[in-house]
């Protein structure tokens, strides 16, 4: 039976903490509303964060997005889901309208039907993924590059169906689920990674070395070459603690805090100098065996043809868009003194977040997604772009706790902050008087 979400009855918010079943957390959206994708009933651009409260009393720790739509993870490991729904990638079931052979956009959040109580959550392009307690993965949405695996017939799901081989009962257990456009990833508790779905470009990591196009693996499968397995290009095995799927390449993250990519190439997605690894099909280049990026990192982050990570000092790199990975400065000349707990990139804009959870934020702006607040004919450049993080002040009153970057849309996870915290802005203070000087 499908969830009513209704308005939730205001409540003090206290310190964070996700296993605190008190604590009360906000969701705030802005950008684009095509397809409903900033869950606020309508189709409007938001230039502003806005608390999305329809979530409130169901008191959200997780949400993510990466294209159309989004996602929430509730405490007591409920799933809701806006905005395209094109594939069924809500996860509402068959009982819904459809316009021709698609499901209709939702505009306000609904809660996923079918899943049991669920500890993680992903969303990609047209699919959507989640892990239960017993470390199962459910799946759910397009099907057309096998990414529900040959086991399902169909087109596509509209209710979450598991992936066979992982569970308690079958001795592997998930630990992260990661969602392309047509492929999908899952990192296991034993820090092997498991890939599936279209294979273009070498994106899989299965060092196949397919000359051609329509290429796809139908079943989660080990890539083997972190694994030092005979027939391997590695001798000692690797074990990994973190993976990304962008548009149509993967990022991994070791236990040595090294970064590794495959997949796409064409826009420098991978980061990562072109060698004996890499292979160009008559389209663009790409790299099929999983090559070491010259970044060491704690955490990384892949969306579109971009990609980025936060270094093993918290501190921002991006790369992608013809770009090789460059360090994000505060301005031009100027560092950030902070260091990074968050970080998302989108479509064409980047969010970071401070240990002290604050917001900063660049890129383009065109549909608001930066939540500056400036309207459409305030140009912030000829190209409509910040080209340096500007500090979201919507949020001085918040500790940003997390931030996922859409398709021209954002979305900030939030908790208050204590009357002590709200004035503690000395770097954008100091920022602000040098420029003032100019």
């Amino acid at each position: 039976m499908r969830t009513t979400i209704k308005r939730a009855v205001s409540a003090s918010c206290r310190p964070y903490s996700t296993d605190s079943t008190s604590v009360k957390r906000q969701v705030f959206t802005w950008g684009s509303g095509l397809n409903g994708r900033t869950g606020h009933n309508s189709r409007a651009v938001l230039r502003a964060p806005t608390h999305l409260w329809y979530l409130d009393e169901f008191n959200v720790k997780k949400i993510a997005g990466k294209s159309k739509h989004m996602l929430a993870l509730s405490q007591d490991g409920r799933v809701f889901g806006w905005g395209s729904n094109e594939w069924g990638q809500l996860g509402l079931g068959p009982d819904q309208p459809t316009f021709g052979s698609q499901f209709y956009d939702h505009h306000m959040p609904m809660e996923v039907q079918g899943l049991p109580k669920i500890v993680d959550i992903a969303a990609g392009w047209h699919t959507s993924a989640a892990i239960d307690e017993d470390g199962q993965v459910w799946i759910w949405g397009s099907n057309r590059w096998a990414q529900l695996t040959s086991d399902f017939k169909g087109s596509h799901s509209t209710l979450p169906v598991k992936i066979p081989g992982f569970g308690i009962s079958e001795g592997v257990m998930a630990k992260q689920v990661s969602l392309g456009q047509d492929h999908s990833a899952i990192l296991d508790t034993d820090g092997v990674l498991w890939t599936w779905g279209c294979d273009d470009y070498g994106r899989l990591g299965h060092e196949l070395k397919l000359d051609i196009m329509g290429a796809k693996v139908q079943q989660p499968t080990k890539v083997t070459y972190f694994m030092g397995d005979a027939g391997s290009a590695r001798e000692d095995p690797l074990k990994l603690v973190q993976i990304s799927c962008g548009l149509s390449h993967t990022l991994v993250l070791s236990e040595t805090n090294q970064v590794f990519a495959f997949g796409k190439n064409h826009r420098s997605q991978l980061g990562c100098e072109t060698g004996a690894h890499v292979t160009k099909t008559q389209q663009f280049d790409c790299v099929f065996t999983p090559t070491p990026v010259p970044v060491l990192g704690q955490r990384v982050f892949a969306n579109a043809n971009f990609s980025g990570a936060l270094d093993a000092e918290g501190r921002p790199i991006t790369w992608g868009g013809g770009a090789p990975p460059n360090l994000v400065k505060r301005t031009a000349t100027r560092p950030f003194k902070s260091k990074m707990l968050d970080m998302a990139i989108g479509y064409s804009h980047v969010a970071l977040v401070t240990e002290e959870g604050r917001l900063y934020m660049y890129g383009n702006n065109k549909f608001g997604e930066l939540g500056v607040a400036d309207p459409w004919y305030k140009m912030i450049n000829p190209f409509n772009r910040a080209t340096e993080p500007k500090p979201i002040k919507a949020f001085q009153e918040y500790n940003v706790l997390q931030v996922v970057c859409g398709n021209r849309c954002t979305a900030a996870l939030v908790e208050q902050r204590s009357i002590e915290e709200q004035d503690d802005g000395q770097e954008d203070k100091e920022v602000d008087t040098k420029e003032s000087k100019k």
